[in-house]
């Protein structure tokens, strides 16, 4: 598979980001590489932004990842994966936008 075009947006233009434009353009980098690269390259840019109440909560790209990384101890905790399992078990993680 030929590797992604770099992107040239307002993001890749940012003086808060780093691109990472060699782990786009090598096309063994899985999307788990391109998050961790963001988690130490750019551990304080925003990952997201989401209206909290009455206020808007940002989290960063350190926050993020850390939190799926803790989502997946919790889930291989309680899944009991590696017991006796013939086929790999499947997760679906759904969420609504909070917009009516």
């Amino acid at each position: 598979m030929a590797p992604l075009p770099f992107p040239i947006s307002k993001i890749a233009k940012s003086g808060t980001f780093n691109a990472p434009k060699e782990l786009l353009e090598d096309s063994s980098s899985s999307l788990l590489d391109l998050y961790q690269w963001n988690a130490t390259q750019n551990p304080d840019h925003p990952l997201f932004r989401f209206h909290d109440k009455d206020d808007i909560r940002t989290i960063s790209w350190a926050e993020g990842v850390r939190g799926s990384y803790e989502a997946a101890t919790l889930f291989e905790s309680r899944m009991k994966l590696g017991e006796q399992s013939k086929s790999p078990p499947v997760v679906a993680i759904l969420a609504t936008t909070g917009m009516p």
